[in-house]
């Protein structure tokens, strides 16, 4: 049984029979297939939102930036479907201002949340990100540019061969140690409140 079946009881359809039954109406038949598709879009509704990625990271008890991350992405991906919507409205002669009110409103809200989170010193940080990436790579050149002039080629081969190793899986260890910062941080905030 899935989590939507344990949540939300649903109502097997049944159709008693009996020696001589009689056929059912026109609209016997049209409500029993209203309530048939009713109960499938309720089960496929609530199929959707179990599987959510906010509702996951909820229930997962994802750190906050995380959780974050995904509101922030929610908002953003909205913001670019009303983007969509508005053109196609445009592209019909349709009236588009209240497409563009919502729009910037939405837009509005993505940077109101972007700069509280940097008002309170709390920033999203994908350390998977490209620019992590980079500045993790810049970071090790230099660091092999220093390597170079103080160490023998030997030295340099063991040192980066050890660190090759340590740096095995940084970025779940990296995660591990921001979340508890993160968690510390938010309750310091809260506690001076």
């Amino acid at each position: 049984m899935s989590d939507v079946e344990k949540t939300v009881p649903f109502p097997r359809l049944t159709v008693a029979t009996t020696a001589n039954p009689r056929p059912a109406t026109p609209l016997e038949r049209n409500r029993l297939a209203e309530i048939t598709a009713h109960a499938e879009t309720l089960r496929e509704k609530l199929s959707h939102v179990d599987q959510d990625d906010l509702v996951q990271a909820i229930k997962g008890h994802k750190d906050p930036t995380a959780v974050l991350h995904i509101i922030l992405e929610g908002m953003a991906r909205e913001a670019a479907a009303l983007s969509f919507a508005r053109d196609e409205a445009d592209k019909r002669g349709k009236d588009t201002s209240q497409l563009s009110l919502r729009r910037i409103d939405a837009l509005k809200k993505v940077a109101d949340l972007r700069m509280e989170l940097q008002k309170q010193g709390t920033d999203i940080l994908d350390i998977r990100s490209e620019k992590v990436q980079k500045l993790m790579g810049l970071w090790l050149e230099s660091f092999r540019e220093v390597a170079t002039e103080v160490l023998s080629r030997e030295q340099i081969d063991l040192l980066f061969s050890k660190l090759s190793a340590a740096l095995q899986g940084w970025e779940t260890k990296a995660d591990a140690h921001l979340k508890g910062s993160l968690w510390l941080h938010l309750s310091r905030r809260k506690a001076l409140a």
